[in-house]
């Protein structure tokens, strides 16, 4: 089975966002909503302090509870990856695989499915 990864050097990064807007374009995510996020954490006791910042996203799990909690079968596993996907036309809206989700990455679209990124 291939397994996909995404490399990110977290020591690298500045907290631009633009991994951000190339997941919004990727997955067309609409206006307000978001499939990754940067956090930016504050560490040490003044004056010695260091900022991190991170980009956090969807990991597609080796075992996500998102597709086990999914009752109709909509959240799946791409076959030979390790890509985690939706079928639109088989979600309901349940928001279980939402409840499920261990990274926040989840939200229902405008057209009343669980979208997931690509």
């Amino acid at each position: 089975m291939k397994r996909y990864a995404m490399v990110i050097d977290t020591k690298r990064c500045i907290g631009c966002g633009d991994c951000v807007v190339g997941c919004k374009t990727e997955n067309d995510v609409p206006e307000g909503l978001n499939r990754d996020w940067i956090v930016e954490e504050v560490n040490g006791v003044f004056p010695i302090l260091r900022t991190e910042y991170r980009s956090e996203r969807c990991n597609h799990c080796a075992n996500p509870p998102c597709v086990y909690a999914c009752p109709t079968g909509a959240s799946f596993i791409k076959a030979g990856t390790n890509i985690t996907l939706v079928h639109p036309e088989k979600c309901t809206g349940c928001k279980a695989c939402i409840a499920a989700c261990p990274y926040d990455a989840r939200f229902i679209m405008p057209q009343g499915y669980v979208g997931k990124c690509t």
